[in-house]
């Protein structure tokens, strides 16, 4: 690989894409800045005039990924004005990258203990309780409106990133239930129980949420990253 690629921008994102790969794989401990140069083929010292340390790799990995799940839900929140379905397509945002972001998904998740050590802890902060705060939102206004019916907003908001996070510990991509299933499940259910209304008035079907997640493409994030690292690196060198 030429020097200026070495040192460039391209590869800086390859080393964190990568090791968003490994820690997903392997955890942050056993993963490594040797086998982060192995699998990229590349040299350690490389790595390192990138990033002094693995902890900050992972600090601009997880910064990058919840940059993307806030500009998503702001494109989701321009397109869908009922408090009802903005919730639902939240849940989807979410649930959906357990699929489509599936790396920096579970990078993320597992070692969000680690938020603290390492990057720009205020920007990354910033964008968490900015993510939060979107589903606080949604929530208030529901209520106000009188479509959601609650006691705590902080509570129920816990209550549902616990329920959308946790997929990552069961859902497997190549699982006969799509992300799609989860998610319009799950968002009946918990539409169904907030709901300030009764009979069948009250939520939505999991019909109904498949084809409104279906009319959400326009809005959601593409696929990340587009192909695996290691696909980037086969076909470079099948070249």
């Amino acid at each position: 690989m030429p020097a200026e690629r070495r040192n460039g921008p391209e590869t800086r994102q390859q080393i964190i894409d990568q090791f968003s790969e490994l820690v997903a794989e392997h955890g942050f401990e056993v993963a490594s800045v040797s086998m982060l140069a192995t699998a990229l083929g590349i040299s350690k010292g490389t790595v390192v005039h990138h990033f002094p340390s693995k902890n900050l790799i992972m600090a601009e990995g997880h910064q990058q990924y919840m940059e993307r799940r806030v500009r998503e839900m702001y494109r989701v929140l321009e397109r869908v004005p009922e408090t009802e379905l903005q919730l639902a397509a939240m849940m989807y945002t979410i649930i959906r990258a357990h699929r489509d972001d599936r790396p920096g998904t579970i990078s993320f998740l597992r070692e969000q203990s680690r938020f603290p050590f390492g990057g720009d802890v205020q920007a990354m902060r910033t964008l968490r309780n900015e993510f939060s705060s979107i589903m606080t939102g949604i929530l208030r206004r529901g209520q106000i409106a009188g479509a959601f019916d609650f006691e705590d907003v902080t509570l129920t908001s816990f209550q549902i990133f616990g329920m959308c996070n946790y997929v990552w510990t069961w859902f497997r991509p190549h699982d006969p239930m799509s992300v799609e299933d989860v998610a319009a499940e799950f968002a009946s259910n918990t539409l169904r129980g907030l709901s300030a209304g009764s009979g069948e008035s009250r939520g939505r079907t999991v019909s109904e949420l498949l084809a409104f997640f279906s009319d959400l493409a326009p809005a959601l994030e593409p696929s990340y990253p587009r192909r695996p690292p290691s696909e980037d690196r086969q076909a470079t060198r099948g070249l």
